[in-house]
């Protein structure tokens, strides 16, 4: 409901003064809260109190201070006039409506000011002008009520004009030149002509006109040009038909295109070759003496090319060649001097059977994968069997929020991913290639390696399709929405915008950003925190001061390190946003929890603690943690693995290997294996323990 303090500034309805209305109020809504920005209203004259015809509306953006306001009406005179027609309807009535509500009520009567009830008697038209149906002076009738002029007749006298020109007065009525006083004018100056002026009846010409004369009107015409022949320049074509007609002579010396022209000796026979003498300069006919290859010349024109492409079913001496494509048949191995168990060795010079440390290779007891991926141990040497044939080079950036997939850039910088493809997330990846890959719910985004943004999945919040352009450094994607910084600092988002999360993105320059379900937060190059989007917890509004290197931001609490090596944390509290003490080099977030690696190599974890993921922290040192909704991993310095929490998202994990890096899931987690393979392990409802 809307409450509204009207006042008014009427004006006189002479056609003399504008025919405006300003308006002056103030709204309140049904709480008592005043009214401010901007706002539409519209303005609604009505001859009748509560019903009545609509004599005249208008609808103007009107700007609310605490709920006053003031507008001109009838500002549009040439469009929507507020004219004498409609405000001498007396009385009538203005009624308001504020955007879409309802129209307010009562209407409030318009009303003349005192000036405009004294306008009623003219006292000065200066400026204006008067509508009288009948105009006297002292009492005599100047003009009737028919507008006709019914005064005193007006007889001019010639003694009662004034500033009479001179050459009027002279008394000189003769106002017809000679035409010696026009040449004399013409003469004296030059004049501009009408272009249409003509001598003797004929057009005038000027140095802009375009001539088009009749050959026989031009005088003193060469003898050559009246043979009746117009045609003296041959063309480039008519040039070459009389060379092409028949045989040309040239002289000698002719060359063409700057070269000397070869003619053909005389008394050359079949086979013959041109030779060109130097001590004539002349060219000769002669026979070749040097038709065939030797083979040592073949051999080494072979060899002095670089590479030889040479077409497939080539052999050397009756046998195929082998390439690197190749598929050896053991049986064709000599294994004449092998015994049972012996591999192949290699010593640094000679390739044979033998033994290594260990007593040959064995089977490891992981089972690494669905389809089975298995690890043989030969010694120091670990052998992946049936392992990927193409090595991951780096894991997508995943956290709590993406359910049931991965994607990985391999070695040659191409895109690989698996697991859930509900939304086309696995099946619509592009092609390409790609510097960084982040995970949202059920899409995914990369930076190409130009440095534009490509990403693919479910697209209910245009998180897909409305990817800005340009070229981009860091990129971060969360739940619906994703933010990537540019080559100068910027920050832009797209996607869900409930919040603002995507649309109210600070101006200042950042060297990095976080996503989480409806907020963002960004360091700044300052080393400064700022934070968007939605303020549950405080979020936006509660972000510390100083100086931070790190950032992570979780469900509903972020946590960071600041410059001396201090976590801060803000937000929900059972969901990380307690600060633990201590010093740390890294950070990171879970959707419930957060961990960090101390300085001292310690991980120390907080936030919730549903099946031990916070307290049944392994000892030792590590160099990275990652975190599922309920349990934790982590790596040490060699890259061993270790877990804990909810068997469910962290059993099965590979107990013996070493690896370079790890990612989590809501509910799993992969890891890169030194061989270069992904290994996955948890809950693999969608196929996510399970890359090709």
């Amino acid at each position: 409901m809307i409450g509204l303090l009207c006042f008014w500034a009427s004006i006189s309805l002479s056609q003399a003064v504008p025919l405006q209305l300003t308006q002056q109020g103030r709204i309140l809504d049904s709480s008592g809260a005043a009214l401010s920005g901007v706002h539409d209203v519209t303005f609604n004259v009505y001859d009748d109190l509560s019903a009545g015809t609509l004599l005249w509306t208008e609808t103007i953006a009107t700007t609310f201070s605490n709920g006053y306001y003031a507008a001109v009406l009838g500002s549009d005179t040439a469009s929507n006039p507020l004219d004498s027609d409609t405000l001498g309807q007396y009385p009538i009535y203005l009624e308001l409506q504020l955007g879409s509500n309802a129209p307010m009520s009562p209407r409030h009567a318009i009303h003349s000011a005192p000036y405009a009830q004294m306008a009623k008697t003219t006292e000065s038209l200066d400026g204006g002008s008067a509508n009288a149906t009948e105009v006297s002076i002292s009492g005599y009738p100047v003009i009737d009520s028919g507008g006709n002029w019914v005064g005193q007749p007006i007889i001019a006298d010639w003694n009662n004009l004034t500033s009479i020109p001179s050459y009027i007065t002279d008394g000189d009525d003769n106002t017809q030149l000679t035409e010696t006083e026009v040449e004399t004018y013409v003469s004296n100056d030059g004049i501009s002509l009408h272009e249409d002026t003509t001598l003797n009846g004929e057009v005038i010409l000027t140095e802009g006109s375009t001539l088009e004369p009749e050959w026989l009107n031009i005088k003193s015409r060469p003898h050559g040009l009246d043979d009746g022949d117009d045609d003296t320049q041959l063309s480039s074509s008519e040039v070459v038909a009389h060379v092409e007609a028949s045989s040309v002579n040239l002289a000698s010396g002719s060359q063409v295109a700057g070269q000397e022209i070869v003619a053909t000796p005389s008394g050359c026979t079949n086979g013959q070759v041109l030779l060109y003498d130097l001590s004539n300069a002349s060219w000769s006919c002669g026979d070749d003496s040097d038709s065939t290859l030797t083979a040592a010349e073949v051999q080494a024109m072979v060899e002095s090319v670089a590479g030889l492409a040479l077409q497939s079913g080539a052999t050397v001496n009756g046998s195929d060649i082998l390439t690197e494509a190749s598929t050896l048949d053991p049986s064709n191995i000599d294994a004449s001097n092998a015994t049972a168990a012996d591999v192949l060795t290699y010593d640094g010079s000679t390739v044979g059977w033998g033994t290594v440390a260990g007593g040959g290779c064995s089977l490891s007891d992981t089972v690494i994968a669905s389809p089975v991926r298995l690890i043989m141990d030969c010694g120091s040497n670990k052998i992946v069997v049936e392992g990927s044939t193409l090595e991951a080079a780096s894991l997508a950036d995943s956290g709590p929020y993406t359910q049931g997939f991965y994607c990985a850039i391999m070695s040659d910088s191409t895109l690989t991913c698996w697991g859930n493809d509900s939304n086309g997330q696995v099946s619509d990846m592009p092609s390409g290639t790609f510097t960084s890959v982040s995970l949202g719910y059920e899409h995914a985004c990369g930076l190409n390696t130009s440095g534009a943004l490509e990403c693919w999945g479910n697209d209910d919040y245009n998180q897909v399709s409305n990817t800005p352009s340009g070229t981009f450094t860091q990129l971060a994607v969360g739940q619906h929405f994703g933010c990537a910084l540019d080559a100068s600092g910027q920050v832009d988002c797209w996607g869900e915008d409930g919040y603002g999360q995507s649309s109210n993105e600070p101006a200042s320059t950042f060297q990095s950003v976080a996503v989480a379900g409806d907020f963002a937060c960004g360091l700044n190059t300052s080393g400064g925190i700022e934070c968007w989007g939605s303020n549950s917890y405080n979020i936006v509004s509660n972000v510390p001061s100083g100086t931070f290197t790190q950032l992570e931001v979780g469900r509903a609490a972020v946590c960071a390190i600041n410059s001396s090596g201090s976590v801060e944390c803000w937000g929900n509290a059972s969901d990380g946003g307690t600060a633990p003490s201590g010093t740390y080099s890294s950070l990171s977030k879970g959707f419930y929890s957060f961990c960090g690696v101390e300085t001292g190599g310690a991980v120390n974890c907080w936030g919730a603690d549903w099946y031990g993921q916070i307290s049944e922290l392994p000892s030792g040192s590590y160099t990275s943690v990652s975190i599922t909704d309920a349990s934790t991993c982590a790596m040490d310095s060699a890259g061993a693995i270790i877990c804990w929490g909810y068997d469910s998202y962290s059993n099965g994990y590979p107990k013996t290997g070493t690896f370079s890096e790890i990612q989590s899931t809501a509910n799993s987690v992969c890891g890169i294996h030194s061989s270069g393979v992904v290994i996955c392990w948890g809950t693999s409802s969608n196929g996510q323990t399970s890359p090709p």
